[in-house]
């Protein structure tokens, strides 16, 4: 997939299509007694990058601040992107909202707790209490404006395992149910402990998801470092709806790993060459033009460790069958992103 490739007739989706179809979206985080605010209105105003674009439909990468109610400052770390798709014909817009902690050479890369609101053309369609959001993570909520379509698309899996992108697995298996963890369990909450007696919902905001060990270094028989997670192996094999919801939340808990690193500069994930000598650094400013190495960052003391010999494919195959911008960060986020030091 190719950004802005269209074979298909009509008139491009335009973003006046976005800003005459009336809906609204809105995130609001309260940090202590201040409140920040960031809206999908004054994302789409200037967007930095269109991903589709076409007759069928167009999705746009917005980046913005989180503005403080009053003065309209701008947060030191947090920010949000919405990555804003329209179909032609309909107003209903799918977006993906990703409240980002990711600065590396501006910021003070450190955690920051929060409640978290989000207000969908008025109403509240998703809130959470006592979120903490570690430096170079992020978290990711889907919403469309006007309701979820309630399609499920069925891929054939023996088509599939034939483009040799996936495994070749047994076709006896194929139609059969999975037999992960019981996907009903991630639309719910499920808090657990992690050490330094930190409470996090293991399918919300900095969890990890399910099957999946808090430090990616635990070898032995992990069902989620196989060539592909179980819980893709279960949707691949069975093509249950439920299944497919379980590994795109999955795919986005990818983002709870502070493996993430964002060039302020070209807004993209950074890279490993030579302009950072090999390590991305932080806390770059006046008097301080050369950032300073990962090693020196302050501890944000989140309790997922990463690793590279072990990390589980979040984002492959989620990116394979929805082509969404994010798993694609993900993907090179993992890869380009990750440095020893990161690790520890």
């Amino acid at each position: 997939m190719r950004p802005g490739d269209s074979d298909l007739a009509g008139t491009k989706v335009s973003l006046n299509d976005v800003q005459d179809s009336g809906q609204t979206a809105e995130v609001i985080l309260r940090l202590g007694e201040e409140r920040y605010r960031a809206t999908l209105a004054e994302a789409v105003e200037k967007p930095v990058g269109t991903w589709l674009e076409g007759g069928v439909a167009t999705e746009w990468i917005t980046d913005v601040p989180f503005r403080r109610a009053g003065d309209g400052e701008p947060h030191s770390d947090l920010r949000a992107r919405f990555y804003v798709r329209k179909y032609a014909g309909v107003d209903n817009l799918k977006v993906d909202v990703v409240v980002e902690n990711l600065t590396t050479f501006v910021g003070t890369r450190q955690r920051f707790d929060y409640q978290a609101e989000m207000l969908i053309s008025g109403s509240v369609g998703y809130a959470k209490k006592d979120i903490t959001h570690f430096s170079n993570t992020r978290w990711k909520y889907t919403f469309w404006t006007g309701g979820e379509p309630g399609v499920h698309i069925i891929f054939d899996p023996l088509v599939l395992m034939a483009t040799r992108a996936i495994p070749a697995y047994d076709p006896g298996l194929i139609g059969h149910a999975g037999r992960g963890r019981g996907t009903s369990e991630y639309r719910s909450s499920a808090y657990i402990n992690h050490g330094r007696k930190q409470r996090i919902d293991r399918y919300g905001p900095m969890g990890r998801g399910g099957i999946t060990a808090n430090n990616m270094a635990t070898t032995g028989a992990r069902s989620e470092i196989a060539p592909l997670p179980a819980w893709t192996v279960d949707w691949i094999l069975s093509q249950d709806p439920e299944q497919k919801f379980a590994m795109i939340r999955n795919g986005d808990l990818a983002g709870s790993w502070n493996i993430h690193f964002r060039d302020e500069r070209t807004r993209l994930p950074v890279t490993i060459d030579e302009r950072y000598g090999g390590y991305p650094g932080w806390g770059a400013g006046p008097g301080r033009p050369d950032p300073a190495s990962v090693e020196t960052a302050p501890n944000a003391g989140s309790p997922l460790r990463a690793d590279q010999a072990h990390q589980p494919q979040f984002s492959f195959v989620p990116y394979l069958v929805t082509g969404d911008f994010f798993h694609l960060e993900e993907l090179e986020s993992s890869h380009a992103g990750w440095h020893p030091a990161v690790d520890g």
